[in-house]
């Protein structure tokens, strides 16, 4: 997942950075920074980072079948 389909992922489910945060902060710790920088390419998220927000944003727009991917 690109930093472009990060963002524009997070602002389909509606959520601010913050939203966002406190969303995955329940399964990994994540702050706004961390979003910003992801979002900003400053940083990648690492593989299991972004099995949790795939995860999320499948869940959150209601595609569970593939919510274990």
């Amino acid at each position: 997942m690109t930093s472009a389909q990060f963002r524009a992922a997070r602002e389909a489910l509606g959520l601010t950075q913050s939203e966002i945060a406190r969303k995955l902060d329940k399964l990994r710790p994540v702050t706004v920074r961390t979003i910003s920088r992801w979002e900003t390419g400053q940083r990648v998220p690492a593989y299991a980072e972004r099995a949790i927000t795939l995860r999320l944003s499948k869940t959150e727009t209601g595609d569970t079948k593939n919510a274990s991917t």
